[in-house]
């Protein structure tokens, strides 16, 4: 049974590297026209966050993925609350997939799930729907998809007996759910900050990248790699960014405190 699945992982995983590779050739060679100039200037604005040698790989990352959303036409016709619904869905069976080790599937629909985030601010913004609530329950959602993405790498590796994998897939959800936190509350008290080497974006990626790799590498040499070292990156990754938030934020606030006085 286990050969099977890595069979059918391996089979997928080759699929789903060909097609994302030619969808990357095609935009390369004609998709960057097709961008609208709203999406140029919001992968601008996204990107003036990220350190300069990422700001170049989000330049082609970034593009492509508007570069998609714009393809999905028929979002276009649904409430951005819906799409948000939807990539909750994708997110969570994804997710589940982890379990039973459909890696390759899985990684695709988590990946799948943050387009449609991408989506459906684009939609809202296009269609002059955006709203409050709606910003709040996309939020809401993004935890509750990472919280499912997190806890499924964590029963993973509890079947698999790793205990060690285990707890860092919970303190992985615990540091990547602070970072959310420290961004929200800084905000609540009336300091911006989205600077970090990971966020959300960034957690979504590197995990549905090993996933897709874990189905090719697992196959030949019956080894979980992949995940592991994604792990490891996301919780180095993400101590490191709730710290500098957090940071950044106190001594804002501290500036603010001082020059009262």
């Amino acid at each position: 049974m286990e050969y099977d699945i890595a069979k059918i992982n391996f089979i997928f995983g080759i699929i789903s590297v060909v097609s994302i590779f030619v969808s990357v050739i095609f935009f390369l060679l004609s998709g960057e026209k097709e961008l609208k100039e709203e999406d140029i200037k919001r992968i601008e604005k996204e990107k003036s966050s990220f350190s300069e040698h990422f700001q170049k790989i989000y330049d082609i990352l970034g593009s492509w993925i508007y570069w998609i959303a714009n393809k999905m036409s028929f979002a276009y016709n649904l409430n951005p609350n819906v799409i948000s619904l939807l990539g909750l869905l994708s997110g969570i069976i994804g997710s589940i997939l982890i379990i039973p080790g459909f890696f390759s599937a899985g990684g695709i629909l988590i990946i799948l799930g943050g387009i449609f985030d991408v989506v459906d601010g684009k939609v809202a913004r296009e269609k002059r729907q955006e709203r409050k609530t709606g910003a709040l329950t996309d939020s809401v959602l993004d935890r509750i998809s990472e919280i499912f993405m997190f806890s499924s790498l964590l029963i993973f590796f509890e079947f698999r007996k790793s205990i060690f994998f285990s707890v860092l897939s919970a303190l992985s959800m615990a540091f990547s759910l602070l970072v959310s936190y420290v961004r929200a509350r800084g905000e609540s008290l009336g300091v911006k900050v989205s600077e970090g080497s990971i966020r959300r974006p960034e957690r979504v990626t590197i995990l549905s990248i090993s996933l897709i790799l874990e189905s090719l590498s697992h196959f030949i040499t019956g080894k979980i790699i992949f995940i592991p070292l994604a792990l490891i990156v996301i919780f180095i990754g993400s101590v490191i960014t709730s710290i500098d938030r957090f940071r950044k934020v106190f001594k804002e606030l501290e500036r603010e405190e001082t020059k009262d006085k």
